[in-house]
């Protein structure tokens, strides 16, 4: 999906969301056993908003390509959506900000107790990184890119281990 045209999208209408967020968000939609539709993530992002014709169609291909990533074939395939561009203080933005948009997204589904005292350090973890401040520390040095690259890959396996779990312990 073409960054420089979904930005201009989220601009446009003035969401609230990031696109990190925004993919936080339907990540975490996804997760959703009883599968939650493109229209209501998009009506998260861009609540009031009349969206054109071709950019939801291209939001929507945007969701349906997220989708493909939790596919069990493909499960190495998903990664979190981060800015492109290479400045420490902007992926330590975006990482945050995606974590923010998975946390939204997540509240909306109700756990079993099992999947609670699983899923809650995991979860726990999330917040965690939702406190991260792109000031504190903002060298770009190869320790922190390395620590980065581990924080990012981490939370790819919580995602996976989230969805996995909800989806072979559906909601009733």
């Amino acid at each position: 999906m073409n960054h420089s045209e979904l930005n201009r999208i989220f601009y446009h209408y003035s969401s609230d969301y990031s696109l990190s967020a925004a993919h936080g968000l339907a990540s975490a939609f996804l997760c959703h056993p009883k599968s939650i539709h493109a229209d209501q993530w998009l009506q998260e992002i861009f609540s009031d908003n009349e969206l054109e014709i071709t950019d939801q169609k291209l939001l929507m291909q945007w969701f349906e390509q997220i989708r493909t990533q939790f596919n069990p074939e493909t499960h190495f395939a998903f990664d979190l959506y981060l800015p492109e561009d290479n400045q420490w203080s902007e992926q330590l933005s975006g990482l945050r900000e995606w974590c923010e948009g998975f946390l939204t997204g997540i509240a909306e589904i109700p756990f079993t107790q099992s999947q609670t005292k699983t899923l809650y350090p995991l979860l726990h973890d999330l917040v965690e990184f939702t406190k991260i401040d792109e000031q504190i520390d903002a060298e770009d040095t190869e320790d922190n890119q390395q620590a980065f690259m581990e924080i990012h890959q981490y939370i790819r396996i919580v995602i996976l281990t989230l969805y996995d779990e909800l989806q072979l312990s559906p909601i009733k």
